[in-house]
């Protein structure tokens, strides 16, 4: 693919396309001058900005003249503008605003709920169906929060009011001596575990995203936790398998 850079634009007598500068009437006169000498059915797809987003268009040689073609239809893929040119980069900013209901949010904790049912309660605490309602593991009574990292999807927030976590279950927080750990105790345990919370939602929701030669995709997330007040979190992922993520240390930062 050809991306336009901003002397490429310049040279055209625009800042961008948009609905004064029609990409259909520009793009052909540019590719006649780029590639003057071509063969006839030769392609070329162009990464372009219309109105600040980035879009893409492919002609192809017929009769002598770059002409659109009709049925071509674009993968959208992440560019950034970097020294006067638009360059492919892959990283990816997930956020996830505190917005109860907000549908996308809520599946993506869900799936880290879901995880927590399958992996900590079931497996590790023998659980079954009939306990979930009984609050006897991580997963409050409806399913759709859970007490080990303190994903919500029902708030769609991490809930690190350390005092809830007591209830799920008190023994999942009680120390060797019997005692139940500190609200700072608590927090330091959740936050060590928080790296695998996003590690589990990214790699559900990112299943085919895979690693590319000699560039590094960073996947970083944004997300919104109530400890009482509403707080914002960044932490972030390299890319280092097919669907597979790992913590950069010392991402995980309030902001």
């Amino acid at each position: 693919a050809i991306a336009l850079s901003s002397d490429d634009y310049k040279a055209m007598g625009i800042k961008e396309f948009g609905k004064n500068a029609d990409p259909k009437k520009y793009l052909p006169i540019y590719l006649s001058q780029k590639y003057p000498y071509v063969n006839e059915g030769d392609l070329k797809t162009i990464v372009y900005s219309y109105s600040g987003a980035l879009n893409a268009a492919q002609y192809e040689m017929l009769a002598g003249a770059w002409t659109f073609v009709e049925s071509f239809v674009p993968v959208t893929s992440q560019f950034t503008f970097s020294d006067g040119a638009w360059a492919y980069n892959p990283s990816t900013l997930l956020v996830l605003p505190i917005d109860k209901g907000n549908a996308e949010v809520s599946a993506f904790y869900q799936s880290i709920v879901d995880w927590v049912w399958e992996n900590i309660d079931k497996k590790e605490l023998g659980l079954t169906e009939a306990d979930k309602k009984a609050e006897k593991g991580y997963l409050a009574s409806y399913g759709n929060n859970e007490y080990y990292f303190g994903c919500s999807a029902y708030q769609n927030n991490m809930d690190f009011r350390w005092g809830k976590y007591k209830e799920f279950p008190v023994h999942g927080y009680t120390k060797e001596d019997g005692t139940v750990m500190s609200d700072d105790e608590i927090k330091n345990l959740v936050y060590s575990r928080v790296p695998q919370a996003f590690k589990i939602g990214l790699e559900i929701k990112y299943p085919d995203v895979e690693p590319i030669d000699n560039m590094e995709i960073i996947y970083t997330v944004n997300f919104g936790a109530y400890d009482g007040s509403p707080l914002n979190f960044t932490i972030q992922y390299k890319v280092i398998g097919k669907g597979e993520f790992e913590y950069i240390e010392g991402s995980f930062v309030e902001d």
